[in-house]
């Protein structure tokens, strides 16, 4: 397979060589991915079986493969949609990403959901990556030290398939992300929210002393009068970018410009 960009491939049971020495994967310059070599299994993190609970649409999950096959599913069957959730606390919640995908087809979809599924599937997919990748610390460090790479999913001896959602994912990672939360997400820890910030206030119980003069009475000199200081008002900062995390299906439904009909 000939390229001229760097190509790496992942799966929920790639074995861990080093980038660009996995099957089919390709580097120019192996020193380019030393940080991601440092993190063992990073093909496995990718994987959207790799279990680390995150948030989405108001609930938990434990895969990315449990919050999209719900998502499928939820068109037909809301109840049984729900089972897959953490929060539901049944026995398919709390497993594997391999239980999740192996119960894709617990509710039959007919023509009318397949049609609507097939249209909002990727942007669906995209969401739940983008959860996961911006409360998952290690994963997205490990999808971050992939640089600008293609990214790829060999499932075994199946096709293989070019992830443009990751990739879009990993865009925004480095494009909308605010720094702060970007810089803890890369150091490993879970992000959290800033502190209000609080302007310094000296306290008019301890003014400045004043240096001693030798043969002098204590009588304080008469100060020039002086209006009250104020500290200059802060510039406004603007608010990070929103994530594109809906509430709800139905909300979901609406940032993509499309009217569930469910």
């Amino acid at each position: 397979m000939e390229t001229t960009s760097d190509r790496l491939f992942y799966y929920s049971k790639s074995r861990d060589a080093k980038p660009g020495k996995g099957a089919n994967e390709y580097t120019t310059d192996i020193n380019r991915y030393k940080k991601l070599s440092d993190v063992k299994d990073w093909r496995k993190i990718l994987s959207n079986f790799y279990v680390d609970p995150f948030k989405w649409n108001g609930r938990t999950w434990n895969s990315v493969e449990h919050a999209f096959q719900s998502a499928k599913i939820k068109l037909v069957d809301p109840v049984k949609a729900e089972k897959f959730t953490l929060d539901s606390g049944s026995e398919l919640g709390q497993g594997d990403g391999l239980a999740a995908r192996m119960q894709r087809k617990m509710v039959f979809l007919g023509p009318k959901e397949l049609k609507k599924w097939d249209s909002i599937k990727s942007d669906v997919m995209e969401d739940i990556l983008y959860a996961k990748f911006t409360q998952v610390p290690l994963a997205a460090k490990v999808l971050m030290e992939t640089g600008d790479a293609e990214l790829w999913h060999s499932p075994g001896r199946a096709k293989a398939e070019r992830q443009f959602e990751l990739e879009r994912v990993r865009d925004r990672l480095m494009l909308d992300t605010p720094i702060p939360k970007l810089a803890k997400l890369t150091r490993g820890q879970k992000p959290s929210p800033s502190p209000p910030r609080r302007s310094p206030s000296r306290s008019p119980s301890s003014p400045k002393k004043s240096p001693s003069r030798s043969g002098s009475k204590s009588k304080s000199p008469k100060s020039p009068s002086r209006s009250p200081s104020r500290s200059p008002s802060p510039k406004k900062r603007k608010s990070p970018p929103k994530f594109l995390i809906a509430n709800s299906f139905d909300e979901m439904y609406e940032m993509m410009g499309k009217k569930s009909k469910i």
